[in-house]
């Protein structure tokens, strides 16, 4: 199941709480890997750094997509995203299932 960001940090969350142990570069390893093949990001509102971590790509694209947004509104659907101008559109199509709206 794929989750975003902070619905991740409350699932490590409640492994703790629930007992699991590992230090904190453990779970930084755990929650890292989720992000990037579990994670799923709200691309009409994620940060750029949180587009580059879940679907894949540079922080020159994200930025793009970010400043796109920003200066075109809401993308309606994921064929909009992938008319951002100069795009890894290639990598983003990899990464189609983790793109909500």
């Amino acid at each position: 199941m794929r989750r975003t960001k902070s619905e991740w940090e409350q699932v490590l969350t409640k492994m703790i709480t629930m007992g699991a142990t590992g230090s904190e570069d453990d779970f930084q390893t755990v929650f890292g890997y989720l992000r990037r093949h579990y994670g799923k990001v709200y691309i009409n509102a994620a940060a750029p750094d949180e587009i580059t971590t879940s679907l894949g790509l540079s922080a020159k694209d994200a930025d793009a997509i970010a400043a796109y947004r920003k200066a075109n509104g809401s993308f309606p659907d994921f064929e909009a995203v992938k008319k951002v101008p100069g795009i890894d559109v290639k990598t983003l199509e990899e990464h189609k299932e983790a793109v909500a709206f």
